[in-house]
C-alpha cells in the first residue's frame, strides 16, 4: 500500500497504537478503492496552529470550526495530493482511555471514521451523486460491515452486549467530566 500515515501531536505509544488501527482498518480497502488517496494524517486537536483553528469546513449542519471536528478529507489539487485528517483526541473522547487498550475496539471507533472519510473520497473519485454526508455513510457502512465480517467475525457474538456496555460506560464518563451530550461533527 503507497498510503503514507503522518503523525502530528501524539506521543509515541499512542502513535504507534493508532496507526496499526489505521494499517488494519485500510487493509480491507481494495487498491482502487485507495487510488489516488496519498496520506492520512493522525493528529490532536491540539496540533492546529491558530489559523488552522479558526478555518471553516463544511459539514452536516453548513460551515463548522475545525477544531470541532473528527475527520475531514482533503481533495486533490495541482499542489497537493487527497488526504485524509483524523483527530485522535476528538474520536476517543467519549470514552475513557482504557477502553481502547483493546485493539479490535479501537480499530472498530477509529474505522468508523475513517471509513467516513473513505466515503468521500469514493465519492470524488468516482463522481457519485448525491448528499455528499449520506453517500459517505453509505460507503462507510459497507466499509465497516466488510471490516466485521473479513477481520472482527467474533465480535458478533458480543455485538449486543458490547454495544450496550460502549453506551453506558460513554454516559458514565460524559457526566463525570460534565459535558452534556455534545456531540462532534465529521
Amino acid at each position: 500500500m503507497s498510503l503514507e500515515i503522518r503523525s502530528l501531536g501524539l506521543d509515541e505509544q499512542r502513535r504507534r497504537r493508532v496507526e496499526s488501527s489505521v494499517v488494519n482498518a485500510l487493509s480491507i480497502c481494495t487498491a482502487g478503492e485507495l487510488a489516488g488517496l496519498k496520506y492520512v494524517l493522525i493528529r490532536d486537536s491540539s496540533s492546529l496552529s491558530s489559523m488552522e483553528r479558526k478555518e471553516r469546513v463544511r459539514s452536516r449542519g453548513g460551515l463548522v470550526n475545525k477544531k470541532r471536528i473528527v475527520g475531514l478529507y482533503r481533495h486533490a489539487t495541482r499542489r497537493e495530493p487527497a488526504g485524509l485528517e483524523l483527530f485522535i483526541d476528538k474520536i476517543f473522547s467519549s470514552y475513557p482511555g482504557w477502553f481502547f487498550s483493546l485493539e479490535a475496539l479501537r480499530t472498530l471507533f477509529l474505522a468508523k471514521v475513517l471509513f467516513h472519510e473513505v466515503g468521500h473520497h469514493l465519492q470524488a473519485t468516482r463522481r457519485v451523486k448525491g448528499n455528499p454526508e449520506k453517500v459517505a455513510d453509505s460507503f462507510r457502512d459497507d466499509l465497516m460491515k466488510r471490516l466485521g465480517r473479513s477481520r472482527y467475525r467474533w465480535l458478533i457474538w458480543i455485538r449486543w452486549p458490547l454495544r450496550w456496555i460502549a453506551r453506558l460506560l460513554r454516559a458514565l464518563f460524559l457526566s463525570e467530566r460534565g459535558v452534556e451530550g455534545e456531540k462532534s461533527k465529521s
